[in-house]
């Protein structure tokens, strides 16, 4: 009888570390997509993805058929092959009727852009990320921005924007290439000096903060808190230092890489995805497409509608890729794609309002924040009923349903966000 040996045995050298690929003689169910005889153990994952700036070209984005009879449009056509994985979201809005060039701030909170919350994925994050390297995986421009100018969808408990991340490939470095023996001592050396920083810098701000004023000590206070947060991320980076990164098809990576700035990211994400280095995931893309932001105030003239249109089914083409490589991909009894709930869309509508788009008659003239073009993808094995189009004409549906909703897919029990406890039942399968 052949002897099992552990999916994480390496082979060590003087300076190297390196991981066995997948063989028959180790055990299974270890790796997220090997959950063989362990059915109801794959974990679901989320995933909230704003690519379209400015808002859409309504007219080729929005199906004007109801229900399971929807149509695909001009702008959807690429998702076609995933038509019954696919429900379009017409009518939903954000919480607030701010400007909307304030709404990417306020995309996944439902808050004020001026007095911000945290963010779905980070209430999504706190039920699935417990046992993970990264807790919730934040890709887009990189770092945070500033309000009007965000550059991330991810907001902590109190509110304060997290960095994301935009070097892809260190990214995958970091969670796919075993390190060398030097680099693993190097990286170890850096962790605690880092963590010796920091519990220096805890020391001295703590003596601060009894001399202080109420304001400032709440600056402190918010201080302290980014400090442990990186604490915390310290300790992740070093449990998983010494454990073999899962197999992955680096050369995809690379392929990817030499498509522009979204492709390489998108790949990471499912990489992460499936290795379940991370459960929970943003994608911000904020370029690479081109800007057509002066031709979203189009003032019905086809030839900005037009260039509009062009640049929306470029994200379409991009994201149906993506979701087509998610569907590639085996999980269990079904692919990645059955287990990844995903948002798609836009943070605003477009800049004149919605004249031009089925049914909704024109109400703001500079990015509307309702109307939102939405759709939900995937996530049919955690009980998501797709292939249709929802219409909330009240303007009162509030993208918090949504989220409602996708945390009841994630398992978050009872959920409730933005003070919103009502989901939207006719996406659920149940």
């Amino acid at each position: 009888m052949k002897r099992q040996i552990d999916r994480r045995t390496c082979l060590r050298g003087s300076c190297a570390l390196l991981g066995l690929p997948l063989l028959e003689t180790m055990r299974p169910g270890l790796l997220a997509n090997d959950q063989t005889g362990r059915p109801g153990a794959i974990r679901p994952r989320l995933l909230f993805i704003d690519e379209i700036g400015n808002g859409v070209d309504n007219v080729r984005w929005y199906p004007t058929k109801l229900g399971r009879d929807w149509e695909i449009t001009e702008t959807l056509r690429p998702l076609e092959p995933f038509r019954d994985k696919i429900t379009v979201l017409s009518g939903l809005r954000q919480t607030w009727d701010d400007n909307g060039h304030l709404a990417a701030d306020t995309f996944l909170t439902g808050a004020k852009a001026t007095n911000n919350a945290v963010s779905v994925d980070q209430v999504a994050a706190e039920h699935l990320g417990t046992d993970v390297q990264f807790p919730s995986l934040v890709l887009g421009p990189g770092g945070t921005g500033t309000v009007k100018d965000a550059k991330t969808l991810s907001y902590d408990r109190k509110g304060r924007p997290i960095p994301s991340i935009n070097n892809v490939g260190a990214l995958f470095q970091k969670l796919f290439v075993a390190p060398t023996g030097d680099a693993i001592r190097e990286a170890e050396s850096r962790m605690s000096r880092n963590q010796s920083i920091l519990d220096g810098l805890e020391a001295q701000t703590a003596a601060l903060r009894k001399s202080i004023s109420t304001a400032d000590a709440r600056q402190v206070d918010a201080y302290l808190d980014a400090v442990r947060e990186m604490e915390r991320q310290v300790a992740r980076d070093r449990d998983w230092l010494h454990k073999a990164p899962p197999d992955v098809d680096k050369d995809a990576f690379v392929a990817a890489q030499r498509l522009g700035s979204q492709p390489p990211m998108y790949e990471l994400m499912r990489l992460a995805l499936l290795t379940e280095r991370s459960r929970v995931g943003t994608l911000m893309f904020t370029s690479g497409l081109g800007s057509v932001h002066g031709d979203t105030h189009h003032k019905g003239q086809q030839k900005a509608l037009d260039r509009v249109a062009a640049r929306d089914l470029k994200a379409v083409t991009m994201f149906a890729n993506f979701v087509g490589s998610m569907q590639a991909t085996p999980v269990g009894d079904g692919t990645l794609l059955d287990y990844t709930c995903i948002m798609f869309g836009s943070h605003m509508n477009n800049g004149t309002g919605w004249a031009q788009g089925f049914p909704f008659k024109s109400t703001f003239d500079s990015h509307s924040v309702r109307n939102l073009p939405m759709l939900l993808v995937g996530g049919q094995k955690l009980g998501v009923k797709q292939g249709q189009h929802l219409l909330f004409p009240d303007e009162k549906t509030t993208l918090s349903s949504l989220f409602v909703e996708m945390l009841k897919f994630a398992g978050v029990p009872d959920p409730t966000f933005n003070s919103v406890r009502q989901g939207i039942p006719e996406l659920s399968a149940a």
